[in-house]
């Protein structure tokens, strides 16, 4: 990235969804840096300009934030990309979003544009969108490009005319396909049983796939498991990456707070209570270790980190997980 700012002599450069996590400068140039992102975090790479919005209520996800940046220094252009930031804070916050009626202080166009373009539609196209990021390939092109268009463009593409193939079929059944696979790997993985920490707070469940599901997986365990003293679910993946197990935590829905009231179940603070328990662990979980939002978390630690975690940290007995190469 260094050498293209400085070969193209590129003065500015946009970041959007970095994950917000300390870091080097993302380039060694003169390149203003300019980070739009929601994620928790109080640490972010150095010599940039940040925009976050990890403390704001009702969260502001990044699609939102970059609609609100560029609305008033391209206002001719609102009522084309109303959708697409509806379409982000639906591809963001999930269900959740769907069911709420964006009301103020979202901008009230987003409303509109979730009533004109209808939440069918919409959620349908962001299960299209995630698909190619969830598969081996991991071709998210595919995606960018499907929703590529330009202000004059008519007419103007909308989540129908994308679903009916109006746009660009082709992709179109690209990501049909890859929606297609990414459903029959949950569906093969959904099944795996829990395990249950000690003190029965967490539930964990493991897979090995080369699909980036475990964070459907702990989504759907989250909403399905009740128990008096359960708080979080964690899906495990050791498939994804090589030597490294990658993990996704969800609140289970008894333990879910409305957006913006206070107190709930903090996951960040979760993983590291339980991380500090054997000084080896807290030591060697990395950087990338808990990240994310406070009830919606993620990660990736080398096999034996994860394994240690596991046995020490949650106090449960893992079956012994292999490496598995990708082909």
């Amino acid at each position: 990235m260094t050498d293209t700012c400085r070969n193209e002599e590129i003065s500015h450069m946009i970041v959007v969804d970095q994950g917000s996590r300390a870091s080097p400068p993302l380039v060694e140039t003169d390149t203003k840096v300019l980070i739009i992102d929601h994620h928790q975090s109080d640490s972010f790479p150095k010599r940039a300009t940040v925009v976050n919005a990890c403390n704001h209520h009702p969260v502001a996800t990044s699609s939102l934030l970059t609609y609100t940046i560029c609305s008033p220094l391209h206002p001719d252009v609102m009522p084309k990309t109303a959708w697409l930031a509806v379409l982000g804070i639906f591809g963001d916050l999930g269900v959740q979003a769907m069911r709420a009626n964006l009301a103020p202080p979202y901008p009230e166009e987003l409303l509109l544009a979730k009533k004109i373009y209808r939440t069918t539609h919409l959620s349908n196209l962001v299960a299209l969108i995630n698909a190619p990021r969830r598969t081996p390939e991991c071709n998210t092109a595919d995606a960018w490009k499907l929703l590529q268009h330009t202000p004059d463009t008519d007419p103007p593409p909308t989540p129908k005319r994308i679903l009916d193939g109006e746009v660009n079929k082709e992709l179109l059944e690209k990501l049909q396909d890859a929606r297609a696979r990414v459903k029959a790997e949950i569906q093969r993985c959904a099944h795996t049983p829990p395990t249950f920490s000690k003190d029965k707070r967490v539930a964990v469940v493991y897979i090995e796939s080369r699909y980036q599901v475990h964070g459907v997986i702990a989504t759907r365990w989250a909403r399905s498991l009740q128990s008096n003293d359960l708080e979080v679910v964690i899906a495990a993946n050791g498939g994804y990456v090589d030597d490294k197990v990658n993990f996704s935590c969800r609140v289970v829905r008894e333990r879910r707070v409305a957006e913006g009231e206070e107190g709930g179940v903090n996951i960040i603070e979760m993983l590291k209570e339980y991380a500090g328990k054997d000084p080896w662990v807290r030591d060697n979980v990395g950087a990338d270790f808990a990240n994310g939002h406070k009830e919606a978390t993620g990660g990736s630690v080398r096999r034996d980190v994860w394994e240690a975690f596991v046995k020490k940290g949650l106090e449960l007995e893992m079956r012994k997980t292999k490496s598995k190469k990708k082909e």
